[in-house]
């Protein structure tokens, strides 16, 4: 709670939201993403039908993460490993790419909508998860 209340996340509803691929990659677009509007969009409808929960963006760098437009908190470079852990445990559910952040909320019995495009949801997909495919394509 302690973390929680660090980011004035104690006593709220919220949802986390990342848009960004390994930190290894020295991309910040990759065909693994949805365009960042699709995210804003999510948001937008998101909002409208739960306007009482927050959306708090997640991420490891500001080069490798874009800031979405329409978040509540923005915790993008701000976090360690222990602390995302306890954000992501405490999220309603979690909004990604497949990526470690998807994994690491599995295993922490939440679950996320996974959005999947080059890779296949049926290799690296979780049955609770709301697995998503895209084309593959940027525009």
């Amino acid at each position: 709670m302690k973390i929680l209340k660090s980011f004035g996340l104690e006593e709220i509803q919220y949802i986390t939201i990342q848009r960004g691929i390994n930190s290894n990659n020295k991309l910040s677009e990759s065909t693994r993403m949805w365009p960042i509007r699709d995210y804003e969009r999510f948001i937008e409808l998101f909002r409208r039908a739960y306007p009482d929960i927050k959306v708090v963006q997640l991420g490891h760098s500001d080069r490798l993460c874009k800031s979405i437009d329409g978040v509540d908190v923005n915790l993008v470079g701000k976090t360690s490993l222990g602390e995302l852990a306890v954000l992501l445990k405490h999220s309603l559910f979690h909004l990604d790419g497949e990526c470690g952040m998807v994994h690491m909320i599995r295993f922490l019995n939440g679950r996320s909508i996974a959005i999947f495009g080059t890779t296949s949801e049926n290799f690296l997909g979780y049955p609770e998860n709301i697995n998503l495919r895209g084309n593959g394509c940027i525009s």
